[in-house]
């Protein structure tokens, strides 16, 4: 197997690993794609099995997984798209080993590697791409420069991507920012875990996962522990046992169009998620008008997260008005009879006092009276009457059975009431690399409640906060008993914790740095250098991006000739083609030195010593890195090719002279 096929090969099967842990490819694509990676470093295999045969299995394949995603969302169109690409590849891959040049593989693999660049954009995907890319570039150089060594393709590659990095660059930070045709959506398998549906238990299995959730980072000091408070989803059907959002959750807020300009407040990080929600404090505006919020304070985004994404809070005068939205019907729906003593206690408080700020008093005395525990290990709850069995026998739960049962002896009460599920806490990060941030992960997942007081409209009422207020003040492992400790993720090492650290800071910087470079950011940039006057910023990039392409071409030229003596070297060699070009023998586009002076030995057979002589000093002299050591066999070989260039030139002669007689 040629060294060229072998490095596209190394190149698909990372770009494989790549899109497995990004979760971009769907069930039967990746075990289709390791397949053809196996096949591809095993072609004696192929001897067995048609090529047809397995593009058939195949297709076939990605036609069901195609049908699947859409039939569960349009939206997917994308990613599906971008599988069949690359499973494409794999199977253009496989006839390489067909291919005297696998140039067109090496294009379709370039394009492969492109648009996982599309739907993968974390500092940890990027240099997999980027690596499969370098493979890539070697093995089109392997292609052209026939025998030479790895050492000599990779220092080729190297240079060749270090010189072009500047028009890179140019073109990045110049070239007029378009906004997007359209959005394109990727396979948004987040492992956030919050669903529209909220039932005991939930959360309590969901924390132990502590899987990223999203970064967030503040102009000013973040808030306090106990105020950290962040809500994705809001849940007012009640039907007993579940709680679910009720068919208002959408409802917008009708003061979104009248958004503030003041100071950003909040930036958000957030990675890839299914929800059409996303995590706030419940404060201020979102600045990209793609999010709205709703009546009962959800940022709606209409759409998954199909990855990595940013988005920015700004204060405004009218912040958290939304909360004057007064309750519905929904809000203060009560099945009776589903659980008879959490009804009747309810109704007993709503007796004492119409206040609901007593009644809520009353109720934190009443938790407070008796022995709750805070627990990952609730056990189930019985269908029937499950909350009462919850505040009057076990007395043992999560955040979600306080939020849950508080909230239904509010309406018991006749108090409106809702519950609120997100995350609350959060781990600070300061870092020297970039700017500090508040870590969230699903360990921080939260549920709280909202009570709506007329007088000042809904308010936040934690119920944990009461039995356990250890896991507002500081964190959920402050809250929990050794045995629970233990049902967590183990803690890591802290030499691995701190280089994590390090990791996600270089990670946060490639995201608002790079990724996250748009329009704004890059008039920003240009604003004192244009003075306003974008309309030339076109033709800055122009002159910049020719300027860096054009040294960029002299330099590879000056290190591929190596100065004077490797001039010379060219210098004779083109001589030797010149002579031959008499016999009206020409070099074809693309072809090496090797493949001309093989196909020439053929035509001319009494100079097939000569040319076998001339591909072989030449390739050793430009490629073989030893002979820097050798300095007079340089010369010797440097001669030998002077002296074939005297030999083809007595040939022509000769040959012409007999043409003539």
């Amino acid at each position: 197997m040629s060294l060229a096929r072998r490095l596209l090969q190394i190149a698909y099967f990372l770009l494989w690993v790549q899109l497995f842990f990004a979760g971009q490819l769907n069930g039967l694509i990746a075990i289709f794609i390791a397949i053809l990676s196996i096949f591809n470093l095993q072609t004696n295999w192929l001897r067995h099995i048609k090529i047809e045969l397995i593009s058939l299995i195949c297709l076939t394949g990605w036609s069901i997984t195609a049908y699947q995603a859409w039939w569960i969302s349009t939206d997917n169109w994308f990613i599906t798209l971008a599988n069949l690409l690359w499973l494409m590849t794999g199977l253009k891959l496989l006839e390489t080993h067909k291919e005297v040049n696998p140039r067109n593989s090496v294009l379709v693999l370039f394009l492969s590697i492109g648009t996982a660049g599309i739907v993968s954009q974390g500092l940890a995907s990027s240099l997999i791409q980027g690596i499969a890319a370098l493979l890539c570039i070697t093995a089109l150089i392997k292609t052209e420069a026939g025998s030479e060594s790895f050492v000599g393709l990779i220092r080729r590659s190297l240079v060749i991507s270090t010189l072009l990095t500047p028009v890179v660059v140019a073109g990045f930070l110049l070239l007029p920012r378009m906004p997007a045709l359209w959005n394109l959506p990727g396979n948004s398998t987040g492992s956030v875990g919050l669903s529209a549906i909220l039932r005991p238990g939930d959360l309590a299995s969901l924390v132990q996962t502590e899987d990223l959730v999203a970064r967030v980072f503040f102009k000013e000091e973040p808030p306090p522990q106990s105020d950290r408070y962040w809500r994705v989803f809001i849940h007012n059907n009640f039907d007993g046992f579940s709680w679910r959002q009720g068919p208002n959750h959408h409802e917008l807020y009708e003061d979104n169009y009248s958004r503030g300009k003041g100071p950003i407040i909040e930036k958000w990080l957030i990675e890839a998620s299914p929800l059409d929600a996303r995590p706030w404090s419940g404060h201020g505006y979102p600045t990209n008008n793609e999010l709205k919020i709703t009546n009962m304070g959800k940022l709606m985004a209409f759409k998954a997260q199909a990855s990595r994404g940013i988005y920015t809070i700004n204060s405004n005068e009218l912040s958290d008005s939304w909360r004057k939205t007064p309750p519905t019907h929904f809000d203060l729906e009560f099945i009776s009879g589903n659980n008879p003593r959490l009804e009747a206690l309810g109704k007993s408080w709503g007796k004492k006092s119409s206040d609901p700020i007593e009644i809520v008093d009353i109720a934190k005395r009443w938790f407070n009276s008796h022995p709750f525990v805070y627990t990952l290990e609730p056990g189930r709850m019985p269908k029937t009457a499950p909350y009462d069995a919850f505040l009057f026998d076990r007395q043992m739960g999560f955040c979600e059975h306080y939020a849950a049962s508080f909230s239904a002896l509010m309406r018991a009460a006749g108090v409106p009431s809702r519950i609120v599920v997100g995350y609350q806490g959060g781990e600070w990060k300061e870092s020297t690399r970039s700017e500090d941030y508040l870590l969230i992960d699903n360990s921080n997942v939260h549920a709280w409640s909202e009570v709506w007081i007329p007088t000042q409209g809904w308010i936040d009422i934690d119920p944990t906060s009461w039995v356990a207020p250890e896991r507002v003040r500081r964190s959920l492992r402050d809250s929990l008993s050794n045995k629970d400790l233990r049902r967590l993720s183990r803690q890591s090492p802290i030499w691995y914790q701190a280089l994590a650290d390090q990791w996600q800071a270089l990670d946060n910087n490639w995201q608002l740095w790079i990724m996250a470079f748009d329009s704004s950011n890059q008039k920003s940039l240009l604003s004192p250098w244009l003075k306003g006057k974008y309309q030339f910023q076109g033709l800055v990039a122009i002159i910049a991006i020719s300027l860096t392409l054009t040294s960029a071409i002299y330099f590879f030229q000056v290190l591929e000739t190596g100065g004077e003596k490797e001039d010379q070297a060219r210098r004779e060699l083109d001589k030797c083609l010149f002579a031959l070009s008499k016999l009206q023998f020409k070099t074809l586009p693309g072809e090496t030195l090797q493949v001309f002076c093989n196909r020439a030995a053929m035509a001319f057979p009494e100079l097939k010593d000569q040319l076998n002589k001339l591909h072989f000093s030449y390739n050793r002299y430009r490629f073989d890195l030893e002979l820097e050591k050798r300095p007079n066999e340089r010369k010797e070989i440097l001669k030998e090719i002077v002296r074939i260039k005297t030999t083809l030139r007595g040939y022509i002669r000769k040959h012409r002279l007999k043409d003539r007689r």
